[in-house]
């Protein structure tokens, strides 16, 4: 039975499957005749002893050759995985003999195959990596053999650029030595009798030689970046000095194209900080002349804008817009490369080197800055320039100005134009009303204001309209007029002073100027047209005044302590046709004044023994019977400075190092406008009679009072009780100059004065106080005796 259920027990065609049957069959014989056995004994009891000696040794023999087959299966299997062993060790050449027969022939004969494969694999691939191995190394030497050469190639583009570089530096120096003899003996040529054609051949020799410098002037600056030799500055500098600085240098050209030049600084832009203020002037200088050149028509507008502030850092925007030819688009990033210019026609029509862009992006990447542009072409560009700068760490606080509690009146048909005024003339103090044509100015009640500043184009209908109005606001209305014209032309400028304009300043104004222009509206008060009348006719009756020897036949006195500054005014004077007397310090100069007549004083500021001021101070308190005119020289541009040198009566100042042009523009200005502090001031003016105001008004300060007497009387009281120690806190704080607590005590006062009822004492203390916001001392002085005196009134009253 046990045989019958193996004999169905297929496939048997498997060499495992035979080894399987031979292995076991002997047990299950046994066990099957073990169990016919026990059949036998359950059957046969006595036969169960024969049936067991007769199955004992088929039992044993049929172990016996179950474990030698197991043996003949086993030796052929482990001599296979001692050679599977070998080759993952690595020996490929390793093989097995194939001696047994079914399928272990077949793995023996396989695992042969198969390290016949891998050892041909290996051979392919040891092949491969020797061939790979073999390019590397080719390669290798030829990028060692190319990085010699870029290293031969790159020390060699070192030394041609610093031959460059020197090349360039000495070209310029070699070209800019002849060039400025050339200049120079141009310009002194052009003071020799000439004919108006030698004239007009000298002045495009002159244009030419200064263009020629201007781009050698390109070129060193150009090389130096490229070189990387140029070091910026990091010194404290005023930011709207600078503007102005750039601005100014092209005004004229501007004017000249009948072009409106804005200069827009917002309020939040600090004014100290470190910098390098001549390149960032040179940045200016670029952007706003390449604007005037390609603009012949509209505006050039400046804002400065503060981006961002982080810590001491800030990061400051230059925009520039212009109403000029644009630039195509895909021009716009070529502006920027060396000497490109855009198109070629760009070039042919104006000129230029095409480094001055290139320049700016440069200078402005070394600020840690960019440039871009926003351009169509025909509707004009605009430029930003964005520069992170330092704040000036040692700067002194920001005051706000004082309000000087008087209302003034812009008018100017030119938006930004009438904008930037407004800021300027509120950031002074002054409260402004505006108006945006002239034809306003007819329903305008003009009672209430203190001045009006006039702003007009260099178009000539515009002008003529401009010159009415100033005639009729000063002799009608009798208003000090401030003069904004978009011209540099002394003629124009004397056009509208002998109209009657108090002041003549060409747009966009220097701070300076308008508020000096300002300060002497607001201290002098309303017009006498008889004065203006006459100074008129005095200017008309002038002889002309010769250009080249503007000092000629006059006495001059050159005082400074450092010889060769003493040296080159000299010399400068002597040029213009002076006489020319020196002085070494201020205590020889005042001497001199003593012993002779001079026409025009130039004194250095800063002198030992005795200062320029105070030299100025003394000459003015001389009793000569004549104003002379005192120019002061000074190295400080400091606004503090210039306070001081208007404080001390000085008519004119120049920043050293004295420029040529400069000093003949001021001497020029002194001998057209006389001595009184401003820019072409020629009407003399005086201060209009001031109404008879009562001592005190009791309706009024009923009225304040809500119609309590008690009240206004004891307000009143307490007020005459407060005045004399109000009055000598006031003399005290000005003999300390101390102008901020002046102004409070005296803006406190006046509102004391408003509400008791006492108007004499409240219109003087009205008046006292924008003299003291413009620190007028002098003016200060006189009114705050005239309120004093009205105190004294005050006092005096009985109730």
């Amino acid at each position: 039975m046990t045989l019958r259920i193996i004999s169905r027990f297929k496939p048997f065609d498997s060499a495992y499957h035979r080894a399987f049957f031979i292995t076991l069959a002997p047990p299950l014989v046994a066990f099957g005749g073990y169990s016919l056995y026990l059949w036998l004994v359950e059957n046969q009891p006595r036969l169960a002893l024969v049936g067991l000696l007769v199955l004992l040794p088929s039992l044993i023999a049929g172990l016996a050759l179950a474990l030698q087959r197991l043996r003949r299966l086993q030796k052929p299997i482990a001599v296979v995985n001692r050679a599977i062993q070998r080759v993952r060790e690595g020996e490929l050449e390793v093989r097995v003999t194939t001696a047994s027969e079914g399928e272990l022939g077949q793995l023996e004969a396989g695992f042969n195959a198969m390290a016949e494969q891998l050892a041909s694999e290996q051979d392919l691939l040891q092949e491969r990596i020797d061939q790979a191995v073999s390019d590397a190394q080719e390669s290798m030497e030829v990028v060692e053999i190319r990085n010699a050469e870029l290293d031969i190639a790159r020390r060699r583009a070192i030394e041609a650029s610093r031959a460059k570089s020197e090349f360039l530096a000495n070209m310029s120096h070699e070209i800019r030595t002849p060039m400025n003899g050339v200049v120079g003996f141009t310009r002194l040529l052009g003071k020799t009798k000439l004919n108006e054609k030698q004239h007009d051949y000298l002045s495009t020799i002159d244009k030419s030689a200064s263009s020629l410098l201007r781009i050698v002037d390109d070129i060193l600056d150009f090389s130096q970046l490229e070189s990387g030799k140029l070091i910026l500055s990091h010194e404290p500098f005023g930011l709207r000095e600078c503007v102005e600085s750039a601005v100014t240098l092209w005004a004229p050209q501007a004017h000249a194209k009948h072009l409106e030049l804005v200069s827009l600084v917002y309020s939040d832009v600090p004014e100290h900080l470190v910098g390098d203020e001549t390149r960032i002037i040179q940045i200016l200088n670029n952007l706003i002349g390449n604007a005037v050149k390609f603009t012949e028509q509209g505006e050039i507008v400046l804002r400065v804008m503060l981006d961002e502030e982080e810590d001491h850092l800030v990061s400051i925007t230059f925009a520039l817009s212009d109403t000029g030819i644009g630039v195509p688009l895909q021009e716009q990033q070529r502006l920027f490369q060396p000497f490109d210019q855009g198109i070629s026609t760009t070039k042919r029509l104006f000129g230029g080197s095409g480094l001055g862009l290139s320049i700016c992006h440069a200078l402005a990447k070394e600020m840690n800055g960019d440039v871009d542009l926003v351009s169509r072409s025909g509707e004009g560009s605009v430029f930003r320039v964005t520069l992170t700068l330092q704040r000036d760490p040692d700067a002194p606080s920001v005051r706000p100005a004082l309000p000087l509690n008087r209302r003034g009146l812009l008018v100017d048909p030119h938006e930004l134009s009438r904008i930037a005024l407004r800021n300027s003339l509120t950031d002074m103090g002054l409260a402004v009303d505006e108006l945006a044509q002239y034809a306003d100015l007819s329903s305008a009640d003009l009672s209430s204001y203190a001045l009006v500043a006039l702003g007009c184009s260099a178009d000539k209908s515009e002008l003529e309209k401009c010159l009415g109005l100033i005639g009729e606001l000063t002799a009608e209305q009798r208003l000090p007029v401030i003069a904004l014209l978009s011209t540099s032309e002394p003629e124009f400028l004397e056009r509208c002073a002998d109209a009657g304009a108090m002041y003549c300043l060409s747009k966009p104004p220097h701070r300076r100027h308008l508020r000096e222009s300002l300060r002497g509206c607001l201290c002098t008060g309303a017009v006498d047209q008889t004065s203006i009348r006459k100074a008129t006719l005095d200017a008309a009756a002038r002889a002309p005044i010769d250009q080249n020897q503007l000092l000629a036949d006059r006495l001059c006195l050159a005082a400074d302590d450092h010889p060769i500054n003493l040296q080159l005014i000299t010399h400068l004077l002597e040029d213009m046709g002076a006489h020319v007397l020196q002085a070494e310090d201020g205590e020889k100069a005042l001497q001199m004044v003593k012993e002779h007549q001079f026409d025009m004083v130039f004194l250095d500021v800063h002198m030992p023994r005795m200062s320029g001021l105070e030299a100025a101070k003394n000459i003015k308190a001389l009793d000569s019977g004549r104003s002379i005119p005192i120019v002061a020289l000074t190295a400080d541009a400091a606004e503090k400075n210039q306070r001081e040198i208007a404080r001390a009566g000085i008519h004119r100042f120049l920043i050293k190092p004295v420029n040529e042009e400069e000093l003949r523009s001021v001497v020029r200005d002194l001998l057209v406008a006389g001595t009184r502090p401003g820019d072409f001031v020629v009407a003399s003016v005086q201060r209009a009679p001031r109404h008879k105001w009562p001592l005190r008004d009791k309706d009024q300060a009923m009225r304040i009072a809500g119609g309590a007497d008690g009240i206004a009387t004891k307000l009143f009281a307490e007020l005459r009780a407060e005045l004399p120690t109000s009055i000598e806190d006031l003399r005290d704080n000005l003999r300390r100059r101390n102008w901020s607590e002046l102004w409070q005590l005296s803006h406190r006062l006046h509102g004391a004065a408003a509400v008791c009822g006492v108007p004499a004492l409240c219109h003087a203390l009205g008046d006292l106080q924008p003299a003291i916001a413009l620190e007028d001392e002098p003016s200060v002085k006189v009114l705050l005796d005239e309120v004093a005196e009205q105190a004294k009134q005050v006092t005096e009253l009985t109730d």
